[in-house]
């Protein structure tokens, strides 16, 4: 599974690279794409013909890494691609549209065979409207100390932790809320909520295994436990007053 996921990884920034022979090195040579039950894509050069067509068309094209289901023996690798349509003659509008490929490989770990679909007509109707932006992201962490480490603690995510996170100028980050209370006559638990624009920043921030918690050693040395793994979540609503 673990070497699935790094060529899913590496399809995915191939997609973003704006290099279609990067997309084509993952096929085989006289390997084929299948898009929405068309007519077939035979061999690497016509591959990578495709792949540059998206990529004219979106040049600050992202492909993400949604998901890997691989239980089947064809793996099914879920994406999504979010750019602005602003290639010549285009509408500037911006796109975000989801799909899956199922892939068949080769004995050398390569593509011999991808059926892909998206949903065609509301890729159309984004290109001409564009799609709304996605909503923001919420990575949520708890930590906790011992009574006698919480200021201390707390200090160091105020000097040196939150504003090394800004420090990072990871695009799509958007701050940070910090959270303290006492949990029991011994610990002090803190929550950090960090906001980033959408998953993707996450994933620039935190790297492909995103969920991991991203603890430094003189934040360990403080805390008695802590997530290992942070959760996720998108901002549905927001009431203010």
């Amino acid at each position: 599974m673990s070497k699935l996921k790094d060529f899913a990884t590496s399809y995915a920034r191939a997609w973003s690279s704006s290099d279609p022979r990067r997309v084509a090195e993952h096929y085989s040579d006289d390997g084929s794409l299948c898009v929405n039950n068309a007519e077939p894509l035979l061999g690497r050069a016509a591959i990578a013909e495709f792949a540059q067509g998206f990529m004219s068309a979106f040049p600050d094209m992202v492909v993400q890494l949604d998901g890997l289901d691989a239980e089947d023996k064809d793996p099914v690798f879920r994406w999504t691609l979010v750019g602005a349509n602003s290639g010549p003659g285009r509408t500037g509008n911006r796109v975000r549209i989801s799909g899956f490929e199922q892939w068949r490989f080769d004995d050398d770990g390569l593509i011999a065979e991808s059926h892909g679909n998206f949903d065609a007509a509301e890729y159309e109707r984004q290109i001409e409207h564009g799609s709304e932006p996605p909503p923001p992201v919420a990575r949520i962490w708890h930590g906790w100390t011992t009574l006698q480490n919480a200021d201390a603690y707390e200090e160091l995510l105020r000097t040196e932790i939150l504003p090394g996170i800004a420090d990072k100028g990871v695009a799509g980050y958007r701050g940070a809320r910090l959270l303290r209370r006492v949990a029991s006559d011994e610990e002090v638990e803190f929550v950090t909520i960090l906001w980033f624009q959408s998953m993707q920043s996450v994933r620039d921030f935190a790297g492909d295994d995103h969920e991991v918690a991203c603890v430094p050693a003189a934040a360990r040395r403080l805390l008695t436990r802590f997530d290992g793994r942070s959760q996720h979540y998108e901002l549905r609503q927001r009431v203010d007053y």
